[in-house]
């Protein structure tokens, strides 16, 4: 539970912690406790705390919330959302939000008094268009979420955020995120260019699109001190018509013009073409589209023996380091050409990098408990993007990539050709500081696995999830190593953090919808529906007509999952009551 000032609520019509909300402007508040203002992005300030140089961010405002993603930003806590009054709240009165409420009132804010005198209650019930919900034992009203100083949802860098909730939910794993969307030098540059020029913005696709280009150059250059290469499947889940497109084409137009057209794809043919591909050149780079088929052919008994094919073979190119071909029989003689005797063909270090997209519904449904075991799809990176299409008002197109990506490319050429046979990557630094928070944070993973086989609700899947965390982080800190310095990178502390937050975002967030999908028989699938159907309203009641007219399950059937979900302490029960009639109702104690 957040900490709240409601011992002093009831003697205010309008809340000291509101008015202010709504009406102050915390930007000078923040700038005389060390804070600077650094420019703004979409419909979001950029901030930086007290004590940082240079040109990075710490914290992101967008009139409403101040979203703080910096560890050091005391006394604000890292990964939580603002309001306007927490802001105040936290600076002056270090978090005693009564003494804060008083002290706003003194200054002007908020208003005492009898707010029932005079009104006529009945019609204002005549009047209301909402529902307001009843649940046995809970009380009636909820609190008001103004004085909650990290109750609010994260903005996100860019216009095509999801909207902040109406009430005072966490944010969901996706909306948290949002502020780890960003990656200072290549990465930054080559995302903002692609949204200044693109006609449907999307900054989680743009992030993505810019990370997996990365992940590809730096494959077969670079390696962490473990020997991990920087090899990402990328696959990023946003609706259609939302902008997925673009990033695609401003990979390939960079690829074209520095000399890559030959190690790039955005389809496969077959495991077997895969395969020669990597042979003639053991760094490719593919960027398919509705990739989800990949991950239904490990559930489907009768999908397609290709798509298998493909799947088991994207499977073991990520996992050896000397990767062993089929053997290649004679070939048929023809055209003055000799036949060629059966042979074994090797690939060594292969350095396949994946920029999937898929709709998340099309990519959720794919899920199964054979496919989250099997390993593929623990070794994914898959990065929920805004659902919203956001028109950019006047698209760059004929501008050109920023210099700090033309750079970046030089740089990594110089260091030689990464589709050569002999592998030629060297290994990146990391301060000690780097090195024992990267040990810190395995070992958090390490207990996230254990707990999960203590404990699996996804039958080891979601263990299988955790075990690939940390080599998600350590590849992330890498990449923005030399993300921020390709000719001399090296890891530091913040490198490590950021790749264990997003790393952990990504998995928190695939968990969440892999419990909402995958089912074990046609109980639990219905039961995954009903859910599903809940948690769209964000932990708000649902009347059972609803639910009933959203999922098409018989009344008899939705009894039975709802005493199941109630058992399992899932869900409450109660009823909603409207202007003329009181109904039944539901909600998850927890939307997902």
């Amino acid at each position: 539970m957040e900490p709240r000032a409601d011992s002093a609520c009831e003697e205010y019509d309008l809340l000291p912690g509101e008015d202010y909300d709504a009406r102050a402007d915390i930007r000078p508040l923040l700038e005389s406790y060390g804070w600077r203002y650094l420019r703004t992005t979409g419909e979001n300030e950029n901030w930086q705390r007290p004590g940082k140089t240079g040109d990075q961010q710490s914290a992101t405002f967008n009139g409403t919330v101040f979203y703080v993603f910096s560890s050091n930003a005391v006394p604000f806590e890292a990964g939580h959302g603002y309001g306007k009054f927490a802001v105040y709240a936290t600076l002056v009165h270090g978090g005693d939000l009564q003494t804060a409420t008083e002290a706003l009132y003194a200054e002007g804010y908020g208003h005492k008094g009898d707010p029932t005198a005079g009104v006529d209650s009945s019609a204002v019930i005549a009047q209301a268009q909402s529902v307001v919900t009843v649940f046995e034992n809970a009380p009636a009203t909820a609190a008001a979420p103004s004085a909650s100083p990290e109750g609010e949802a994260p903005p996100s860098p860019e216009s095509d955020a999801p909207p902040s909730p109406e009430d005072d939910a966490s944010p969901s794993p996706a909306e948290s995120l949002w502020p780890l969307y960003s990656c200072p030098g290549f990465v930054d540059s080559l995302a903002d260019y692609t949204l200044r020029t693109a006609r449907y913005t999307n900054r989680a696709l743009a992030f993505s699109g810019a990370l997996a280009l990365l992940s590809f150059l730096c494959g077969r250059r670079y390696r962490t001190l473990s020997h991990l290469s920087s090899q990402l499947y990328l696959i990023a889940l946003a609706d259609s018509a939302t902008g997925k497109e673009w990033p695609r084409q401003v990979n390939f137009r960079l690829l074209q013009s520095f000399g890559y057209a030959s190690s790039f794809g955005d389809r496969f043919a077959s495991g077997e073409g895969l395969e020669d591909s990597l042979y003639r050149s053991p760094s490719m780079f593919y960027q398919p589209d509705e990739i989800s088929f990949l991950f239904a052919s490990f559930s489907d008994r009768n999908f397609s023996p290709t798509a298998s094919s493909i799947a088991n073979t994207i499977l073991r190119l990520y996992t050896d380091g000397i990767y062993a071909m089929r053997v290649v029989s004679r070939k048929r003689a023809g055209k003055g050409q000799a036949g060629e005797e059966a042979k074994a063909r090797i690939i060594e270090n292969p350095n396949l990098v994946l920029f999937g997209t898929a709709t998340p519904e099309k990519f959720y449904s794919s899920l199964s408990l054979d496919g989250l075991e099997n390993g593929l799809l623990g070794r994914c990176f898959v990065v929920p993007a805004s659902a919203r299409r956001v028109r950019n008002l006047d698209p760059s197109y004929d501008e050109q990539p920023p210099a700090v990506v033309r750079e970046t490319f030089g740089v990594l050429n110089e260091m030689g050709d990464s589709s050569a046979k002999k592998d030629g990557s060297r290994s990146v630094p990391e301060t000690p500081e780097a090195t024992a928070e990267l040990g810190r944070i395995d070992d958090a993973f390490t207990d996230r696995v254990n707990a999960a086989l203590a404990g699996s609700q996804l039958d080891g899947g979601d263990a299988a999830l955790w075990g690939r965390a940390f080599e998600k982080c350590y590849k992330l800190a890498l990449l923005r190593a030399v993300s921020r310095d390709p000719e001399e990178p090296r890891v530091t502390v913040d490198d490590a953090q950021w790749g264990a937050a997003l790393a952990e975002g990504v998995v928190l967030d695939l968990l969440s919808q892999a419990r909402l999908h995958i089912a074990s028989d046609d109980f639990m699938s219905t039961v995954n529906i009903v859910r599903r159907v809940l948690n769209s309203h964000r932990g708000k009641p649902v009347p059972r007509s609803v639910i009933v007219r959203a999922t098409r399950v018989r009344t008899r059937v939705l009894d039975e999952v709802v005493d199941y979900l109630k058992e399992a302490g899932e869900l409450e029960a109660g009823v909603a009551r409207g202007a003329r009639k009181t109904v039944p109702a539901y909600r998850l104690v927890k939307a997902r």
